[in-house]
């Protein structure tokens, strides 16, 4: 992170940085949060732009994780109905997308929704061994962006065993 450099909703956490968790959570404990909650249950839809924060200021402030220690960006509440019954608050598609960028930062996996109420589809994403594995590997290494542009960004986490590497795109 560079000085000055707060990440996106800066402007909603002006001089919280600080005090912030993140700077002091990895000399006093084995997992730290990065950014305020991603706010699912307000309830209104859109909440897309609030995942989308706290990726990017996990992603900028960094801390080194590994073996027992971890960032901890929030619950993640697939598919979380509108109280009108009219959408989701997170659709399946940016569910499914939260769920692999928090894997790929090594992650806790901690679901918030009624798993009972979730699509079947949206259950066998969540059962995916290969989503798992990556967030569950035995090194805990947090993803890093390896590429940037106008089409989007590349993330890649080493893994463990000689070469083995997860990619987001």
């Amino acid at each position: 992170m560079q000085p000055g450099d707060r990440g996106v909703g800066a402007a909603d956490h002006a001089g919280a940085e600080r005090g912030s968790n993140y700077m002091w959570g990895p000399t006093t404990g084995d997992s730290w949060r990065t950014d305020t909650a991603v706010a699912v249950g307000t309830p209104y839809p859109g909440e897309w732009k609030n995942v989308l924060r706290t990726w990017t200021t996990t992603r900028r402030t960094r801390k080194p994780t590994g073996p027992g220690t971890s960032t901890t960006l929030t619950i993640w509440f697939p598919c979380v109905r509108l109280p009108d019954g009219t959408g989701y608050e997170l659709n399946e598609e940016e569910s499914t997308s939260q769920l692999v960028m928090w894997a790929q930062m090594a992650a806790p996996l901690i679901i918030g929704s009624d798993p009972r109420k979730l699509p079947r589809s949206m259950i066998d994403t969540l059962r995916n061994p290969e989503i798992i594995a990556v967030d569950q590997d035995r090194l805990g290494i947090q993803g890093v962006r390896v590429e940037s542009s106008s089409a989007g960004d590349v993330y890649s986490k080493v893994l463990s065993g000689r070469g083995r590497r997860s990619v987001v795109c």
